[in-house]
């Protein structure tokens, strides 16, 4: 009896400090196999915004950096600004398709967009945001019949390139606006654990590629040239973490959460976003 009591107390033990690590792991990057020379930065807090955008799937920043961009699985191109805790929803066009990322042009402000279903990227023209011309299909995703574990994220990229990634094997492409693939291979061959690619967003400032995974609920970063990764963030507390966006600007990390009865935007504070 005394050692199954031992037996079980350890149990416990073990038990309560998984439970306590989690916890930690929620708002900290893991350690491993995270590159020695890298400091990632740390969340400090999160914040959780209602937004009314129908089942959000796509985040970026606005050309002058003070809203986000919005897109939605029923088409719904938005401009959302949250500012002083309020938040506050344009809805500037319903496009017919499956909406699944979006990503700004720096050069142009041109939007573009990437499709599921009929797996294209497509261009949203500025300044008015009403006119959408299909650039390419991605063709391996065609071909593979990847449905609707197709194309969930776009990001710009160097050299008027984008990537474009899917929930099916974490395959990530690289594109010039030409429908000329660069580059293809799976996120799966650089780091055990990541499921699907949500999200993405190229981190020029750190050279650093994010990715978000709503299957495992976490965040991870590679280089820019998505060869190398750098390490990831838990975060459980967000149901459904279907795109992300880097704002240096305002030393944060937006998460968008494409949850069926009310979509929101997380706000994740960050200490030492900016390390160049």
């Amino acid at each position: 009896m005394r050692n199954a009591l031992l037996f079980h107390t350890s149990i416990l033990s073990v038990l309560l400090v998984a439970c306590q690590c989690q916890g930690k792991n929620d708002v900290e990057p893991e350690t491993e196999p995270v590159q020695d020379e890298v400091a990632l930065p740390k969340v400090i807090s999160h914040k959780k915004y209602n937004v009314d955008v129908e089942e959000l799937s796509g985040i970026c920043l606005t050309a002058d950096g003070e809203s986000l961009w919005a897109v939605g699985d029923q088409g719904q191109l938005a401009k959302v600004t949250i500012k002083n805790g309020q938040v506050s929803v344009e809805n500037i066009k319903h496009f017919d398709d499956d909406l699944e990322g979006v990503t700004l042009d720096p050069a142009s402000g041109d939007l573009h967009v990437c499709v599921e279903g009929s797996q294209k990227v497509a261009r949203i023209s500025a300044p008015d945001f009403t006119e959408r011309t299909d650039l390419f299909n991605v063709r391996d995703a065609v071909v593979g019949k990847y449905g609707n574990s197709g194309l969930e994220g776009i990001t710009w990229y160097r050299d008027s390139t984008v990537y474009v990634g899917s929930q099916e094997e974490a395959n990530l492409w690289r594109y010039n606006l030409k429908g000329e693939v660069l580059d293809c291979f799976s996120l799966e061959t650089v780091v055990s654990g990541i499921r699907e690619i949500g999200g993405l967003c190229y981190d020029s400032v750190n050279d650093w590629l994010w990715v978000t995974d709503s299957e495992v609920h976490a965040l991870f970063v590679f280089s820019g040239d998505a060869r190398t990764y750098l390490g990831k963030y838990k975060v459980s507390y967000i149901g459904n973490n279907e795109s992300i966006c880097v704002d240096h600007a305002h030393n944060c990390v937006w998460v968008g959460d494409d949850d069926d009865d009310q979509p929101h935007i997380y706000r994740l504070e960050m200490d030492g976003l900016t390390i160049n």
